[in-house]
């Protein structure tokens, strides 16, 4: 299977014009669903990027309120979880 840059098309209006910036997302990234950034593109991230599509449009959590790799203090270290979801504001 042949790898590609896959392009994310945004548009900006300005008065009666639209403007429209094509960024291409490099090949081996793909487009984190919570941040809008380009993350490394694995397994592991494959399926936390269809847990948070599923966290925001079956269960309504907002993005905004979703972090990825949060660091919490567990024992005296440091443990990551995938997503970390807070309470709304």
């Amino acid at each position: 299977m042949a790898e590609s840059s896959v392009e994310t098309q945004v548009n900006s209006t300005e008065g009666d014009t639209a403007d429209n910036d094509i960024t291409a997302i490099p090949d081996g990234k793909l487009l984190d669903y919570i941040t809008n950034q380009p993350v490394k593109d694995n397994s592991k991230e494959q399926v936390r990027q269809r847990i948070a599509r599923a966290l925001f449009h079956e269960y309504g959590i907002n993005v905004e309120d979703m972090e990825p790799d949060f660091k919490i203090p567990i024992g005296g270290r440091n443990k990551k979880v995938s997503i970390a979801i807070f309470r709304h504001g």
